[in-house]
């Protein structure tokens, strides 16, 4: 299957979203706390109508347990450590060929897909005055991919007291030894690596109004291909293995607002985020959110999101010939589409505790695209996520 960012670049893109605006005006250590949650995360059947003859229309279910000890070493020093697990099984989709009429139509792996993620990552925070900064090491680890990965970020809150500044750098060294499923892959071991700088800005406009906004750029370099994903050449009615650029530079620029309304107990969370990369893939991402106090121990949080992004230059559905430069991809996610999706979240305290309850629905579709889609692909996602958390401050 393909693989993603490493854990510890996508927590410092995470950080570089956030901005880190507040953690840095905490004075001393946090007290002992402890976190665990449940998700599961369930794609929607394909279409049977979009799926190639003979395939499978069953797609990916994964169930995950995340863990997360934190606890002070000083007034200071905090460490920290999260462990996740993960279960995967299902089918991915390998290549998308004409169907009856002309019409794109997915050829899936078939169901037998299984794997198992464990991933590790160990984290040192210190605090000191208007500053702190944080180290993280981890590593990750599935039956055909492993990731060792490092992050250093900061945050420095001015004299002002309305102003923070934060910036980061991050690592990762990827190795992977495709061995899934019956069918052939493009290598049988490959490297890759990424490294990832962000800065962040935010600041405290009145008593009731927060801005923040960051850039981010990460450069991937090495195998960035899937081995199990192949293309169809229609001109040789046959597939090639899917073959991307080595090189992937992507840049971020996330907006956020965070405005508080007294009176309805409330507050707006609004983000904007742009993306764009040497692929020629422009992307766009509104996510809105209402946090809603019920009483001083329930919250409750509605939001909806909205996702359009243009296509990958070398992507196509299928070919009608091999191209010049050898590059191809029908992946679904460097295709033109666009998304939304609405999700609910309740949250309540007790006592030295906390528990949340997610629910998230996820549909694509070319119709959602800002631009036109001239064909739209036949393995696009919708997905659901149930997550039930729980944590405890001692």
């Amino acid at each position: 299957m393909a693989k993603g960012p490493s854990p510890a670049l996508l927590a410092l893109t995470a950080s570089a979203l956030a901005a880190l605006g507040g953690r840095a005006q905490a004075q001393g250590a946090a007290a002992p706390q402890v976190d665990y949650r449940y998700s599961m995360y369930r794609e929607a059947d394909l279409p049977r109508d979009r799926a190639a003859a003979g395939t499978s229309s069953g797609r990916y279910k994964i169930g995950t347990h995340q863990f997360r000890v934190t606890t002070p070493v000083d007034d200071e020093l905090e460490l920290s450590a999260d462990l996740t697990l993960e279960t995967m099984s299902g089918a991915s989709p390998r290549y998308v060929m004409p169907g009856p009429g002309g019409r794109p139509v997915q050829a899936m792996s078939g169901a037998s897909i299984k794997d198992q993620r464990s991933d590790v990552l160990l984290g040192l925070t210190r605090r000191r005055d208007h500053s702190s900064g944080t180290l993280t090491a981890g590593y990750s680890n599935e039956d055909d991919y492993r990731a060792l990965n490092v992050s250093v970020q900061g945050e420095h809150r001015l004299d002002d007291t309305v102003t923070t500044l934060s910036g980061g750098v991050g690592y990762s060294a990827d190795e992977m030894d495709p061995t899934q499923g019956v069918w052939a892959t493009s290598v049988q071991h490959a490297t890759r690596k990424a490294s990832t700088l962000f800065a962040g800005y935010a600041r405290v406009l009145d008593a009731v109004t927060v801005v923040q906004t960051s850039f981010s750029y990460t450069l991937h370099d090495g195998f960035l291909s899937d081995p199990y994903k192949q293309a169809y050449v229609t001109g040789t009615s046959s597939t090639v293995f899917d073959t991307r650029p080595d090189e992937r530079g992507q840049l971020t620029w996330l907006t956020r607002l965070r405005r508080l309304f007294k009176g309805a107990g409330g507050a707006l969370h609004a983000d904007y985020r742009y993306y764009h990369d040497n692929w020629e893939v422009d992307a766009h991402t509104l996510d809105l959110a209402w946090h809603q106090k019920l009483g001083p121990t329930l919250r409750l949080v509605p939001g909806l999101r909205y996702y359009s992004q243009s296509q990958a230059y070398f992507y196509d559905p299928y070919y009608a010939q091999v191209r010049a430069d050898g590059l191809a991809s029908s992946d679904y996610r460097l295709s033109p589409y666009g998304a939304i999706s609405s999700n609910f979240t309740a949250a309540a305290e007790f006592g030295g505790w906390s528990g949340s309850l997610r629910y998230e629905r996820y549909d694509s579709d070319a119709g959602y695209a800002l631009g036109k889609v001239a064909v739209e692909n036949p393995g696009l996602v919708d997905f659901d996520i149930v997550s039930l958390g729980v944590k405890k401050v001692f």
